[in-house]
């Protein structure tokens, strides 16, 4: 995930000013992304989370069988339906 914010800060510094982060289904990386947005946009960067989590903990995202998918995962399943 790291490797990704900082893919995301050198394409930022030369273009895009605002970037839309959407990590994986899990409370550890929705927090570690929100320790990040401040960093984010200190450097101007207008950067938003989309917290696919919707507030559930670790334990009812493992029992709903969704705990750490992606938004990949997540368009995985919409397709199989």
């Amino acid at each position: 995930m790291l490797s990704i914010i900082r893919q995301t800060l050198a394409s930022c510094k030369s273009s895009a000013k605002s970037v839309l982060i959407i990590p994986d289904m899990s409370e550890n990386a929705v927090s570690i992304i929100l320790n990040k947005i401040p960093f984010l946009i200190s450097l101007g960067i207008n950067a938003k989370i989309w917290d696919m989590t919707e507030g559930k903990t670790d334990e009812q995202l493992k029992f709903e069988g969704i705990y750490n998918n992606d938004l990949e995962d997540v368009f995985r399943e919409i397709n199989t339906i």
